[in-house]
């Protein structure tokens, strides 16, 4: 499994990554966008397409780049643990993905939304974009407390 770091170098050179069948969790491309993807309405019945890994936090990133916003994704992931934490992307089609009612199911606790839509489930926590966070100490101290109250910290 490839780090956050490594994704990134890997879609700015162009290379698509894609997970193997034989693990756990469903195929799909582990990509982080690194531009701001346009505004969607708020997900009614989300579905998420999965990345590799097993931990029990989803990250699904709007937009992610490089320097400052690259840094911050890095510490999310050193709060809740490089091991427990995967990466996914929301899904359009009700044919793809797996559906909210799932996410147990495949080992889904923790879903950290960081931009792009806005989802109700119990599941989720909705933060701001990464540059968002990276540009106010009061967002990053209120996700922080997001992110401990989930840990049961």
């Amino acid at each position: 499994m490839l780090d956050a770091p490594s994704r990134l170098r890997l879609q700015k050179m162009g290379i698509e990554l894609w997970s193997s069948r034989s693990s756990s969790a469903a195929t799909a491309p582990a990509s982080i966008p690194d531009a701001p993807s346009q505004p969607r309405p708020a997900l009614a019945a989300p579905r998420i397409r999965l990345g590799a890994g097993s931990g029990p936090w989803l990250l699904i990133i709007d937009e992610a780049s490089a320097g400052r916003e690259r840094l911050l994704l890095e510490d999310i992931r050193a709060t809740i643990g490089a091991a427990q934490c995967r990466f996914g992307q929301w899904s359009d089609s009700p044919d793809s993905g797996v559906g909210a009612d799932d996410w147990l199911d495949h080992g889904i606790k923790h879903v950290l939304v960081l931009g792009g839509p806005a989802v109700v489930h119990r599941c989720v926590i909705n933060a701001p974009a990464l540059a968002d966070l990276a540009g106010s100490a009061d967002l990053r101290r209120q996700l922080w407390l997001q992110m401990k109250k989930a840990m049961g910290a």
